[in-house]
């Protein structure tokens, strides 16, 4: 199955970050690239744990097409990384294009500082 951008997902095995932790997190697609034989995605990760600071999007139920089951979450625009549709285990929610638009505008702004 085919994800897409906006698509909150539940990856099979959790996100290794180079020191060893693991990242059990639901993952935002924010982008999805096409081509050749794999689909190949990149994301960020959502926690409830709030920090509240310029790297984390706090989200809301009204964000998503159904509502996310937690009092507060965030996501954390810092934490990008890649994975293919095998690494997938289930689309949990869709985030709405407003508020995806939004997240990404973030990103560009405070990760990647692109005009």
């Amino acid at each position: 199955m085919p994800y897409s951008q906006g698509d909150l997902i539940l990856l099979k095995n959790p996100v290794k970050l180079p020191g060893g932790a693991e990242l059990k997190h639901p993952v935002l697609i924010i982008n999805s690239k096409r081509g050749g034989y794999e689909q190949y995605y990149t994301g960020v990760m959502m926690t409830g744990t709030p920090k509240n600071d310029r790297y984390s999007f706090r989200c809301e139920n009204q964000m998503f097409t159904s509502p996310l089951g937690k009092e507060s979450c965030e996501f954390r625009t810092y934490l990008i990384f890649g994975f293919n549709e095998d690494d997938i285990s289930v689309l949990k929610n869709t985030m709405k294009k407003p508020h995806l638009i939004a997240l990404i505008n973030q990103i560009k702004d405070y990760i990647f500082n692109i005009d």
